[in-house]
């Protein structure tokens, strides 16, 4: 006659096992779609950034203004249409 046999208590290893088994799908979908916005959001801040992030506009040229000149003799830029 065999003896009842015991349960057996399941461990972390085994809880982490069992977990992995029933959600690695939703899982690897989640953790793809998590990556992919982080990726869009960078990509949009660091164009954002590269491609015109000014904090005011270029100012409006007076009437007696002149284009700024520096001390080597270059001319600056030229203030933003109006």
């Amino acid at each position: 006659m065999r003896s009842p046999e015991v349960e057996h208590q399941p461990t972390g290893l085994d809880r982490l096992r069992f977990f992995s088994a029933r959600h690695n799908g939703p899982l690897l979908i989640g953790s793809g779609m998590a990556l992919a916005l982080l990726l869009v959001v960078g990509l949009a801040i660091m164009s954002w950034v590269a491609y015109g992030a000014r904090a005011t506009p270029m100012p409006c040229a007076t009437p007696g203004s002149t284009t700024p000149v520096d001390v080597a003799g270059a001319v600056g830029p030229t203030p933003g249409p109006c």
